[in-house]
């Protein structure tokens, strides 16, 4: 596997490259770069390439994190191939036909991994990942994220092999028995205040905890926050916690409210009669998390992979600050400093909690997907 990497300050075509044979290129950015994006000057230079990405709410480049760039990512395949698949996200779908889609799209023969890309305001993830999950031949991995645009909430555009549109989604499919894949994922957030019962939630959206309005209740939390929800609302995640002491939580971040409602729009599905705790970051735990996970998508052999995407939450970057490089310093530490990392700030992650777990959607939290061909 060969990867070869650029960072552009401005949507501006490229003039050379080293891997005229890629077959892939991921390209993450801000939206209104994206929306620029020369994608024909750019097939020009890799004309055997899908072009797949995302809105960022800030670029991941190796270890460093930039604002309002495109950071584009060619990937050569030398002993494996790929296939690509792209389906409409309308909000008359939950996700699950569009998921299906995805997975219908993709042949199965020697399929290894998915990694998908989605916007999250018109469709429901978890019911995208049941409809892809359910089409998908058995033991196929999964992992990708919501395309994001800063703390607008808006217009979080998919790129998929054509100009850049916010109604659908996109996959990319890894074939072959050469692909090694390892994959790690981790929250770091520590849960505050009582647990509180989910008394009334349908699919993503939730309406009440403890039979009160969502929407009172985390706004007497926030304070003097509450006024710009849902962008103070990302600091404050939710753990929805599992039904027996052993399980894994997940983590669930806010997407939109509706005051109307006093619900919240989350970026994955939420059970009624489950348990959720808030959510708060200490940066240390954080960080320690970045590390943790990139243990986890450790290759066999503990070898440095060529490619790793690395997908954070926009909550995780508010939080530390000026110290959100040092989850991707750890990151680059664990792996070896001479892989290519690239990925993006999100509205939430796609990926599994362990290697023998099924993917799911995840808010705030890191995941990491590592990639090597033997």
């Amino acid at each position: 596997m060969k990867v070869e990497q650029h960072l552009l300050d401005r949507a501006a075509p490229l003039h050379n490259t080293r891997l005229a044979d890629a077959q892939l290129v991921l390209v993450f950015g801000s939206a209104p770069l994206l929306a620029q994006a020369p994608l024909e000057s750019w097939r020009a230079l890799w004309p055997k390439a899908f072009f797949v990405g995302c809105g960022s709410s800030g670029e991941i480049y190796n270890e460093r994190v930039h604002e309002q760039h495109l950071t584009l990512t060619a990937v050569e395949l030398e002993r494996s191939h790929l296939a690509f698949a792209r389906a409409a996200a309308t909000s008359g779908d939950d996700g699950r036909a569009c998921g299906a889609s995805l997975g219908l799209a993709l042949p199965p023969e020697e399929l290894r991994h998915v990694f998908v890309l989605c916007d999250g305001l018109r469709c429901n993830p978890s019911a995208l990942l049941h409809g892809l999950t359910d089409t998908l031949p058995e033991g196929v991995t999964i992992s990708g994220g919501l395309a994001s645009n800063e703390l607008t909430f808006s217009q979080t555009p998919i790129l998929a092999n054509s100009l850049p549109d916010d109604h659908c989604a996109v996959a990319v499919g890894f074939y072959g028995e050469a692909l090694k894949i390892g994959q790690g994922t981790q929250s770091g957030w520590d849960g505050f205040g009582p647990d509180r019962l989910v008394t009334r939630a349908r699919g993503n959206t939730l309406y009440e905890l403890d039979g009160e309005s969502a929407l009172k209740l985390y706004q007497r939390y926030l304070g003097e926050q509450a006024g710009a929800l849902p962008a103070s609302a990302q600091r404050y995640p939710l753990a929805q916690l599992a039904a027996s002491p052993w399980g894994a939580h997940l983590t669930r971040n806010i997407l939109s409210f509706n005051a109307q409602e006093g619900s919240f729009q989350l970026c994955g599905s939420i059970a009624e009669g489950s348990s959720v705790r808030m959510l708060r970051a200490v940066p240390e735990h954080l960080i320690r998390a970045a590390h943790n996970a990139a243990v986890d998508s450790q290759l066999t052999g503990s070898r440095t992979p060529a490619l790793a995407i690395v997908v954070s939450g926009i909550g995780r970057r508010l939080t530390l600050g000026l110290r959100a490089e040092e989850e991707l310093e750890e990151i680059r530490r664990t792996l070896g400093a001479q892989m290519a990392a690239s990925g993006f700030y999100s509205y939430a992650q796609l990926a599994p909690l362990s290697s023998n777990m099924a993917c799911e959607v995840h808010g705030q939290s890191i995941s990491i997907t590592s990639f090597d061909e033997v």
